[in-house]
């Protein structure tokens, strides 16, 4: 088969477009898609700020030529429209109006108001069952005591019911052996755990006393142990009976 010579294909000028051509068709183009890019030609003016400043319509939709010239004074309106553009304004940070902070204030406190009520119920329901859980707590160990000494309760000295009984006796016997109580309970309303110890000839009162001073009263010769603190419960049972 016969080799074909090597031959070098010439167009001819008129039909290749020169460098400076492909420059200048392309900068016009570039300049309008950095701008909607950029965000400046276009974006409506703001209060308190100055109009954006724009390229020539002439560099943006006439049709460019292919001098050099032309090319010169693009590059300068785009030098002019970089040195002179405006700058970024602040965003403003989208907040709340009074009115609806005043709105929001008023709905919480409704809720507040619905919610509130059923808390505090169920808080002072808490207190209760925490009350007679612990007057339960001192009457069995009262009772584990007397079976212990013979059907003496806790509080005479040396165990003996004809001697008048003391706080700090109970304490010294019945708590700090550890034996019936790791430590004496407290009344859930006032927070306090001092017994009231009351002599054999003592009258057991009708209602609390001194609750802001003892937790419980306490009468040894007949094991009764009341709560010491005034009113009545979610039921209308009054706590001094419990």
């Amino acid at each position: 088969m016969r080799k074909q010579p090597f031959k070098i294909c010439v167009h001819h000028p008129k039909s290749v477009p020169s460098v400076a051509q492909y420059v200048a068709e392309l900068i016009p183009f570039i300049f309008r898609a950095f701008s909607v890019f950029r965000g400046e030609i276009f974006k409506p003016a703001t209060r308190n700020s100055q109009p954006a400043t724009t390229l020539p319509s002439s560099s943006l939709n006439a049709k460019p030529s292919f001098s050099v010239s032309s090319v010169t004074s693009v590059v300068k309106s785009f030098s002019s429209y970089r040195a002179n553009r405006p700058k970024k304004s602040v965003k403003s940070v989208a907040a709340f109006t009074l009115i609806e902070i005043l709105i929001v204030v008023a709905i919480l406190g409704i809720l507040a108001a619905i919610i509130y009520p059923e808390y505090q119920s169920a808080a002072q329901k808490a207190k209760e069952s925490a009350a007679k859980e612990n007057l339960r707590i001192l009457r069995e160990a009262i009772e584990r005591y007397a079976l212990d000494h013979d059907g003496v309760p806790p509080g005479y000295p040396l165990n003996n019911v004809n001697v008048t009984p003391t706080s700090g006796v109970l304490k010294l016997t019945f708590i700090n052996s550890k034996k019936y109580l790791q430590s004496m309970p407290k009344n859930p309303f006032n927070n306090l755990a001092t017994p009231l110890v009351l002599d054999n000839a003592s009258v057991l009162p009708n209602f609390a006393s001194q609750s802001d001073v003892y937790g419980w009263i306490y009468k040894p010769i007949t094991k009764t142990v009341k709560l010491n603190w005034p009113g009545t419960d979610s039921d209308g049972l009054s706590y001094y009976d419990y």
